[in-house]
């Protein structure tokens, strides 16, 4: 018995010292967090900061519950990760009676399409392959264009502006005559381009050429040069600037539109955080690419060259 508690008493010795040693070897590493992106959808893209200051082994005891499984470690040094996740069975039976077992005393909120639930109801509260699908119809893309357009509108607005008064400026000084001939137009055509791609794409996005919203609403954007265009030329009171002005409005107008048109990916029922940061890696460089040539040579900045 003596031999036994030694026994039992030396491996608690052994226990504590190896205890003691994994602590002073791995550190609890403290983390804070850098930026939070909200989408409409209710997820939220969340950067958190991590400062190891030491070599060795760090244990970040508070994780994050990510949605999806989008979790993601980046480090400029040679890191190795070690994520331990604790699995939880789920239930297999999806039955009426078992899923309000498991919501006895849980707050639920459930959400169905009003001409749905008469069918729902009268099939004993069974749902059909129609009932589960998730509509996103004319009704519903228009219902989020008053949103955008009022929240970029102050943006919007002010570039507006700054095309209409900076067409003043030129090298004999500022010219009301310029603000008129060129700030005008190149306001007007802004605002054209804000327009559709805050309206447009959301309405014809089923019909739109292309998968990402980024190219939905280039092609929006075109579509509407294209237009001005025709009507400037039939028009004859209108006067077509040259060939670097036309230029100038064929990548500004698409890239506002196209960048507009993204927006509406949160809203959307079928896009996803990894595809839509796919999509803006690949579409912002050649929006910013596309509107800075245009600003080069655009006409409301004639003067100044």
């Amino acid at each position: 018995m003596q031999k036994q508690l030694s026994i039992l008493l030396a491996l608690a010795v052994l226990a504590t010292f190896a205890t003691a040693s994994y602590a002073a070897d791995s550190m609890v590493a403290s983390d804070r967090v850098e930026s939070i992106g909200l989408f409409k959808n209710g997820l939220a893209y969340v950067t958190r900061e991590i400062e190891i200051t030491n070599s060795g082994e760090s244990v970040l005891a508070d994780v994050p519950k990510p949605a999806h499984g989008s979790f993601w470690i980046e480090s400029p040094a040679g890191v190795q990760v070690d994520v331990r996740v604790t699995e939880r069975e789920q239930p297999a039976s999806t039955s009426i009676a078992r899923l309000a077992k498991m919501l006895d005393g849980a707050t639920v909120t459930a959400h169905f399409r009003a001409e749905d639930l008469p069918a729902f109801l009268d099939a004993g509260m069974k749902a059909t392959p129609e009932m589960r699908r998730v509509r996103f119809p004319l009704r519903s893309r228009l219902a989020v264009v008053p949103v955008e357009l009022v929240l970029s509108a102050k943006y919007a607005l002010f570039i507006a502006a700054c095309f209409l008064l900076l067409a003043g400026l030129g090298r004999d000084g500022y010219s009301a005559a310029r603000v008129k001939a060129a700030g005008l137009s190149s306001a007007a055509l802004f605002l054209v381009g804000w327009l559709v791609g805050g309206a447009l794409v959301p309405a014809l996005l089923p019909w739109l050429p292309g998968r990402s919203f980024s190219a939905k609403g280039a092609w929006t954007g075109l579509a509407a040069v294209l237009a001005v265009g025709a009507y400037a030329w039939a028009s004859p009171n209108i006067v077509v600037g040259d060939w670097l002005s036309v230029a100038a409005w064929f990548l500004m107008i698409p890239a506002v539109a196209s960048f507009l048109g993204m927006n509406f990916t949160g809203a959307s029922t079928y896009t996803s955080l990894s595809g839509v940061q796919r999509e803006m890696r690949v579409a912002v460089p050649i929006q910013i690419t596309a509107a800075s040539v245009g600003v080069l040579l655009c006409p409301a900045f004639g003067g100044l060259q």
